[in-house]
């Protein structure tokens, strides 16, 4: 958690903050901007600008550069916090670290590509069903040795006979 000002100095870090930043107290009255990967520091300038210009909460996903020089990808949501008088006197940001969720989601894509690539790439008709034969994956081969132009058209027929066939018997 980090309370900001409205130049998006830091009034407050928690604790937590350590582990990424360094000491929480050495962080107030720093700029909240300067550990932002400088790619992303633009966008996220803006992101704060609008909650602090409309007073709507947002959630964005940016990348942090730690004290020791690694990047961090962290989830925050700012919402302004407003005075006795309803003027938006600070901003409040509660983030996370998503750095473990998003190389699980890089691994992911890759092995992904990696399967597409095989299923796609051999020279012989693949496909997956459901038990009553609804297409759910085929590659261009299946599609080909069936009389379709694409594996999205193969399965696009099976799937819309199958909702015909349980529409009509249902």
């Amino acid at each position: 958690i980090a309370v900001l000002d409205l130049d998006g100095r830091r009034v407050y870090n928690s604790p937590s903050y350590a582990s990424i930043l360094g000491d929480p107290k050495g962080l107030e009255g720093t700029d909240s901007f300067q550990e932002v990967h400088p790619d992303d520091r633009r966008r996220i300038k803006a992101v704060f600008d609008e909650i602090v210009r409309t007073g709507v909460a947002q959630r964005t996903e940016y990348r942090l550069v730690s004290s020791g020089g690694s990047v961090r990808h962290v989830e925050s949501q700012g919402s302004v916090i407003r005075d006795a008088n309803g003027k938006i006197a600070t901003v409040v940001v509660v983030s996370r670290d998503i750095t473990a969720r998003k190389q699980f989601e890089e691994e992911l894509r890759l092995t992904q590509e990696k399967y597409h690539g095989i299923f796609d790439g051999v020279p012989v008709g693949l496909y997956q069903s459901t038990l009553d034969g609804v297409y759910l994956a085929a590659n261009n081969k299946m599609a080909a040795i069936l009389g379709f132009e694409s594996p999205e058209e193969l399965i696009a027929s099976t799937s819309d006979l199958h909702k015909e066939f349980y529409v009509k018997s249902g």
